[in-house]
């Protein structure tokens, strides 16, 4: 049987980008993350980028939010309770309508939210890293 993760030189890029791709995510949201922590919430604030090849997680969008409260599990009731899909696209397009740019103590208010949820996203982040499956290899002899 052929596998193409075991021979020297072969490899799936579907695969490559795939790994390369979370990767990518993962430092990008640390770097932004440690520029935030000291005193730089702008890198953090405009984190979310779709990009050609890769894209950034929205993570730190919810900290955006003036009324934010740290995370908790959803019960029953809050599901029941949630916007059906046309609400929530009618708030979307309320909360695109009263866009106000970020001023500083917006950037000042969401850096402090994010710090207040610290622990979290460093075990969010620690969960993130995917296993690697492959390694380059030099053969110094060749």
């Amino acid at each position: 049987m052929f596998y193409p993760e075991l021979i020297d030189g072969v490899f799936n890029v579907d695969r490559f980008m795939k790994d390369l791709k979370y990767l990518y995510q993962i430092f990008v949201f640390y770097y932004d993350f440690v520029e935030l922590v000291k005193g730089n919430p702008d890198r953090a604030f405009n984190h979310y980028q779709e990009g050609r090849h890769f894209d950034t997680l929205p993570f730190f969008e919810e900290y955006k939010s003036s009324d934010w409260k740290p995370h908790k599990n959803p019960t029953r009731e809050d599901m029941e309770n949630a916007p059906t899909g046309h609400e929530l696209l009618k708030e979307m397009m309320d909360d695109a309508k009263n866009y106000v740019a970020p001023t500083e103590s917006t950037k000042e208010q969401f850096r402090k939210f994010v710090l207040k949820d610290k622990k979290r996203i460093y075990e969010l982040v620690a969960s993130w890293i995917p296993d690697m499956k492959m390694f380059l290899k030099y053969d110094i002899k060749a």
